[in-house]
């Protein structure tokens, strides 16, 4: 099996296992490599807030996206655990 073909095959189980199925179908999308550089090519930073499951629980984080500001060749990604923030002020 290829490099990619196995890239793209972990990266479709991640999100199965630990994104929310509810969520599932966003996050692949923003997370698909053409569309999150463009992305990137329009602003500078690009940010999703998604559950993440742990177990039979499920935790809102907002997940940060952006080049690196010195070489753009790479991207740094930051996630940050907002649920209760969003349990606070009710369910986005």
């Amino acid at each position: 099996m290829r490099h990619a073909d196995r890239t793209k095959r972990n990266r479709y189980l991640a999100i199965a296992l630990f994104v929310h199925p509810d969520d599932r179908a966003a996050f692949a999308r923003s997370m698909d490599r053409e569309t999150l550089l463009g992305a990137l090519d329009r602003s500078r930073s690009f940010t999703m807030a998604y559950r993440l499951v742990r177990g039979d629980e499920s935790t809102y984080v907002n997940m940060r996206v952006s080049r690196m500001e010195n070489d753009e060749r790479f991207i740094v990604v930051g996630v940050a655990n907002i649920d209760e923030e969003v349990r606070r002020r009710g369910a986005i």
